[in-house]
């Protein structure tokens, strides 16, 4: 790290002892640039140079995310009093006197209810400048209260959060606030309501570590100190001078958030997303998507069909299939995982949870992956599922996956248990949920993602329990006995469909999807208008049962199929032996 970086470092580590949260400043103090007379340093605090987020006051924050006017206290009357009666030579009491008179409030806490872009929301804002933003008794007491009014009202809750340190002059049952708080977002989450958290410049500690990180939604302002312990703490444990690694954005890289906002867009940011849940219209459709009668493929061309460079990728779906989609990133336990792209928006009305699986997309390197999964990938469709089912949304997966990743690392990381973990949340869920093969549907992260009431295949699309080059060399120990050994894995679409391993096939353009994209996207939303319309009719009892025996009797076996099971079992023995005798002649005979 040079010179000028721990410079930078320590100046913007003591803004906090030199700012008065009232007084503008002629010159930012991290960059010197002016900002007296600019109308985002007014408005904001926000250094329009160096883009520096300056502490702002409470009343700021509710003005700058509440609709004019429209912001009424909830619980204001709760005062703190000295229950332990902690009070060594008074200093406790003294700085409490002092930031009473100093910030005109009563606690570090305001609650209240508000519109937000005209959603009806409780707001819960936790300052730190008022005693670094701890939760005692009253503070906690507060936003169990907000939370459960929240609730109650169902409503959703805003949070806006700074805190560092402990109150711990309020002894044992300041500790226990964390658990108080905790089990009180469990209110607002029981009426399908959002629990969304923006947090500030510092937010470590008990908040961080209690109902801050329980939220659906986690967003923060750029180069927030965020994390359980301190940055002071951090570099005091280690020996080592930390600094990017306590900030939002390395919090970001790590799975723990979904988004870095500035603070002026904020406001914007928690509208579309209020919107999207408060408006969800229920589909209607009795218009049958698919009345073409498809005929077989060879599988050689189908797969490659299936991975034509131009064949429009999850991406080109989740910006013209959905509209007002907002993105959501993590697994909230150890990474961000671009190959899975996960977030809310709406189809013709109707707002949805989508986990896409991105094939391609390009590293730092500059290399492009083809989007094997990784534990943290299969950890965040998990967190959509559930996601779904906390704001009772119809939760959809599109599938384009060569596989999970394989490496030391991931099998470290949970592999095996990440994937199963996925199978099992997203059969479970209490919510419509549909998945759709769009390109390449290859062994595990297919299925992890496709157990859901209606599984889809897009016409020139592949599903199969293995990419059909390693079974190739598995069978013949050589890559070029694809040609014959895709006919003997059964993996088009018609023969999917016919096995019954997918539910209904979606007509592309005749070239293939990538010949005529929006054509594709025209096809694709209306068979999902009319799979959502048949849905949303079904009670979540009878989802959860009908996907369970769905999933139950996929190939079943039983003395009703035994016939049947066994044909079929005969027959893909002897296609893949004819296939490899094929191969072998056609090898000997160069």
């Amino acid at each position: 790290m040079t010179n000028k970086n721990s410079d930078l470092e320590k100046k913007i580590d003591s803004i906090g002892d030199l700012i008065d949260l009232q007084k503008l400043h002629n010159n930012c103090i991290v960059c010197d640039h002016e900002i007296i007379n600019s109308n985002l340093y007014k408005r904001f605090r926000i250094c329009p140079s160096c883009r520096y987020h300056y502490t702002t006051t409470l009343r700021r924050k509710i003005a700058i995310i509440s609709d004019r006017g429209s912001f009424r206290e909830i619980n204001k009357w709760i005062e703190s009093r000295n229950t332990t009666d902690f009070s060594p030579k008074n200093s406790y009491k003294e700085r409490f006197t002092n930031d009473k008179k100093r910030t005109n409030l009563n606690e570090a806490v305001i609650t209240g209810e508000c519109l937000i872009g005209g959603n009806r929301s409780v707001l819960i804002i936790l300052d730190s400048s008022f005693l670094g933003g701890t939760m005692g008794l009253v503070v906690g007491e507060k936003i169990s209260l907000a939370l459960e009014y929240a609730g109650k009202n169902k409503l959703p809750a805003v949070g806006i959060i700074t805190s560092s340190g402990k109150r711990f002059q309020d002894g044992i049952l300041s500790l226990h606030q964390m658990a108080k708080t905790v089990i009180s977002t469990k209110l607002v989450k029981k009426n399908n309501n959002p629990f969304i958290v923006i947090l500030g410049n510092p937010c470590t500690g008990p908040v961080f570590s209690s109902f801050a990180s329980m939220a659906d939604i986690i967003f923060s302002e750029p180069k927030a100190h965020l994390g359980f312990a301190s940055l002071g703490e951090l570099r005091e444990v280690e020996n080592n001078h930390i600094y990017e690694d306590h900030l939002s954005e390395f919090y970001l890289d790590n799975g723990q958030i979904d988004k870095i906002i500035e603070r002026h867009e904020i406001k914007n940011e928690i509208t579309t997303i209020l919107s999207l849940i408060s408006t969800n219209l229920l589909l209607k459709s009795k218009q049958k998507y698919n009345n073409k009668k498809f005929v077989k493929k060879n599988p050689k061309q189908t797969i490659n069909i299936a991975r034509n460079r131009k064949r429009p990728t999850s991406k080109y779906y989740l910006k013209n299939l959905f509209t007002n989609f907002v993105e959501l990133h993590g697994d909230r336990i150890s990474n961000e995982d671009k190959s899975i792209i996960l977030g809310l928006g709406k189809i013709s009305g109707q707002t949805v949870v989508i986990a896409a699986q991105e094939k391609s997309f390009l590293l730092e390197n500059k290399k492009y992956t083809m989007g094997e999964i990784t534990p943290s990938g299969f950890r965040k469709a998990i967190r959509g599922a559930k996601l779904a089912e906390s704001l009772n949304l119809c939760f959809i997966t599109l599938i384009d996956s060569l596989g999970p990743q394989i490496g030391t690392l991931n099998e470290k990381q949970g592999l095996a248990s990440s994937i199963s973990n996925c199978i099992n949340e997203i059969s479970n869920i209490n919510v419509p949920s549909i998945s759709i093969i769009i390109g390449e549907g290859i062994s595990e992260s297919a299925i992890a993602f496709s157990v859901t009431d209606r599984t889809l295949m897009m016409e020139n699309s592949i599903y199969a329990s293995v990419k059909p080059e390693a079974a190739a060399k598995i069978e013949t120990n050589e890559i070029e006995g694809i040609d014959d050994i895709a006919n003997a894995l059964k993996l088009t679409a018609l023969d999917c469909k016919k096995i019954g391993v997918i539910d209904e096939i979606i007509q592309e353009p005749i070239k293939g999807a990538h010949d005529n994209p929006k054509e594709t996207i025209k096809l694709v939303e209306k068979s999902l208008i009319y799979e959502l319309s048949n849905l949303n009719k079904i009670s979540s009892y009878s989802l959860v049962k009908n996907r369970y025996n769905k999933i139950r009797n996929t190939g079943e076996y039983s003395n009703k199929y035994k016939s049947n099971f066994i044909k079929e079992i005969n027959y893909l023995g002897k296609g893949i032996k004819n296939s490899i005798q094929s191969f072998r002649i056609k090898k000997d005979s160069k």
